[in-house]
Formats: structure tokens, C-alpha cells, sequence
């Protein structure tokens, strides 16, 4: 793991220097396409102070090395600037050369303000927080590395804080009510076939000492995104959940589920019955967080009605989050732990 350190001195959690105690970790990805750390993380001007090489050797770094290693952001909007209050503990993405690293950029133990705040309190009183760089979300490979790069960091760090108990994600936490409504990395893991519990329990291994990658996706889970089966170098996109494939399946593309067969082509569709049915329409309008307002909880459901199964039911006040795809008053929505199904309009609040 290539671990840099570069504080963000500048920046208003640096300056007001609140510590606090670690008991969980939040996972955060950046929901812009740009997989370089250089956006967020540059040296301040004459900063001399928090400029470190901790992997593959120990030094101390000048400001210049910095942006070497770095890369240079010629918008200055980065996150080392005075008046910026948001922040987080660390940044994974990639260097100037291309490799994929770890960028600290507030002492571990120095509250940050990341995962805002939600309807019982928030996470950054008592978390260590890090963003993921996304990219476009066709890299499988990106994915997978920058997910194995996560499991390798809250290994790192809940072996130096043993006060730390649990791994949640941004979208988790505003679910529990500890912060604000996104998605992240819950709107993007999923379309390789990563999830939070899979990172879990990825951390877990690494602690009992088993070093090996992260294993791909079971090809039994995959729906891939394609022209056609045979044309490998097309895929746009895999994914676990078949709705989630047929919703970010663009025209001139069709879906391969398991041994190459098309389930989703020119608006045809074939659902297996275990799997939950696909989207038909999309509304801009429907785009955003939800909370249920069920007295009792409301059904997830494998389709849209009554007469389909319930996935799990979320109880009265959690969240959940539509991207636009719904079959008539019934959104397509991801809940607790990326769990995807579908809700009915009416008993759920526009957040």
C-alpha cells in the first residue's frame, strides 16, 4: 500500500484542530469522474509542515516533491484553502505516475467534517473518514483495485485503533440517521459487484492474516453490459443486480446474464423468478433520497405490486435512494446495504 501523507493545513477542520475518539470508519467515493488525488489534495502555499512518504519508505517531503508525486491542480480548487470547511481523514486514487495510493490529509484522530450531519447526530464525532476517487464507472479493474486499496487502509487503521468497531458507508450513515443523503460508494460498487458487506468482510480477512486479492465478482452474479457477447473490449458496466444492469443499459447495448445469453436486448426482457423485476421508465423528477413513512415499516418488494415477494421491510423514518428508474408509483430504489427492490410513492417522503 503507497501511503503519502499531506495535511491540508489550510483547511478550517486542520485549524480548529477538534480531536476525537475512533469507532468507526466511513466510506466515502467523490461522485466525480476524476480518479486523481491531485484534485482534492495539494500543498498549501508555504506549507513545509505534514508532507510525509510513509510507503514503500519513511521520508519527509519538500512542497515540490509533493506535487511531483502528486500532480499539480492548476484550478486551485483544491482542498488545502482557507474558508473550506469540508475535509476528510484520507483520499485512494492515483498519483502523477498513474499508481494507485493513500493521501492522509488530517491526523487520524482530528475530527472531520465529511459525512455531514443527520436527524440523530453525525459520524464525524467518533469516525475516520476517507473518499474513494471514482472514475466513470467502466473500470472494472479501477474498482476493484481502489476497493481492495479501501480493505488494505481499514485493515491499517483498525489495527492502530482498536477503539474502532465497525465500517459503514456515507449512504449507511445517512441512512441510520448520522449523516447527510448520498449514496456513496453504494451508487457505484454495486455496478461491478462490490458492496460494503463484501468489504467487511474483506477487512476481516486481512486481519486474520489472509493476504490474498480480492477475488472477483462470481460469474454466476454478473449481468454484463455489451454489444454483443463476443465483443469483450465493449462492456460499459457489471453488475449483480439485473435491474441495476438494465438500468444503466444504453441503446446500441444489451445485457449478457451467466454463459453469455442476452436477458435484456432491443426492449426485450427475460427475468428469472428469483431475480427482481427491472425498471420500465425513468423520471428525472424522481431522482433523490426518501424516507419511509410507513407506520410499521414499508415492503421492499421484487416488483412493482403487491402481489410480488418482500425483500425485507424498512422500517418508519429510514432511507433509501431512487436514481429516476420506477414502474409506474412504484420507484426502484436502493436501501440499507445496497439492497435494491421496489417502494410504493406513497409512503415515502422526498428527503
Amino acid at each position: 500500500m503507497q501511503q503519502y501523507q499531506c495535511l491540508l493545513v489550510a483547511n478550517e477542520c486542520y485549524q480548529r484542530g477538534r480531536m476525537m475518539t475512533p469507532t468507526k470508519i466511513v466510506v466515502h467515493s467523490t461522485a466525480a469522474n476524476n480518479t486523481s488525488i491531485s484534485r482534492y489534495v495539494q500543498p498549501a502555499p508555504g506549507q513545509t509542515a505534514g508532507l510525509m512518504q510513509y510507503q514503500p519508505s519513511e521520508r519527509r517531503l519538500t512542497a515540490a516533491q509533493m506535487r511531483e508525486i502528486l500532480g499539480t491542480n492548476r484550478y486551485g480548487n483544491d482542498w488545502n484553502r482557507e474558508g473550506l470547511y469540508v475535509c476528510v481523514h484520507a483520499f485512494l486514487g492515483k498519483l502523477a505516475d498513474g499508481s494507485l495510493a493513500v493521501c492522509q490529509t488530517l491526523p487520524w484522530q482530528m475530527r472531520c467534517w465529511g459525512v455531514g450531519s443527520g436527524r440523530k447526530g453525525s459520524y464525524n464525532d467518533c469516525s475516520i473518514q476517507f473518499e474513494i476517487c471514482e472514475d466513470d464507472h467502466r473500470d472494472a479493474a479501477y474498482c476493484r483495485d481502489t476497493f481492495e486499496l479501501a480493505a488494505e487502509l481499514c485493515a491499517h487503521l483498525m489495527r492502530a485503533y482498536p477503539t474502532i468497531t465497525e465500517i459503514v458507508s456515507h449512504n449507511e450513515a445517512g441512512q441510520r440517521g448520522y449523516g447527510s443523503d448520498h449514496n456513496d460508494p453504494d451508487n457505484w460498487w454495486p455496478r461491478h459487484g462490490y458492496t460494503m458487506g463484501m468489504l467487511r468482510r474483506r477487512v476481516a480477512e486481512l486481519l486474520a492474516g489472509k493476504p490474498q486479492q480480492t477475488p472477483e465478482p462470481s460469474a454466476k452474479e454478473i449481468y454484463r453490459i455489451r454489444k454483443s457477447w463476443g465483443d469483450a473490449a465493449s462492456q460499459i458496466g457489471a453488475y449483480s443486480d439485473l435491474g441495476n444492469a438494465i438500468a444503466a443499459c444504453p441503446t446500441g447495448y444489451s445485457v449478457y446474464g451467466p454463459g453469455g445469453k442476452a436477458v435484456y436486448s432491443g426492449g426485450t426482457t427475460v427475468v428469472p423468478d428469483n431475480k427482481v423485476q427491472p425498471p420500465k421508465q425513468y423520471t428525472a423528477g424522481y431522482r433523490r433520497g426518501y424516507a419511509v413513512r410507513a407506520n410499521g415499516g414499508l415492503n421492499l418488494r421484487k416488483g412493482p405490486g403487491t402481489q410480488y415477494a418482500s425483500l425485507r421491510v424498512m422500517p418508519d423514518g429510514s432511507r433509501c435512494s431512487c436514481y429516476g428508474y420506477h414502474t409506474g408509483e412504484w420507484l426502484y430504489v436502493v436501501a440499507a446495504a445496497g439492497v435494491t427492490g421496489y417502494a410504493k410513492l406513497e409512503f415515502l417522503e422526498r428527503r
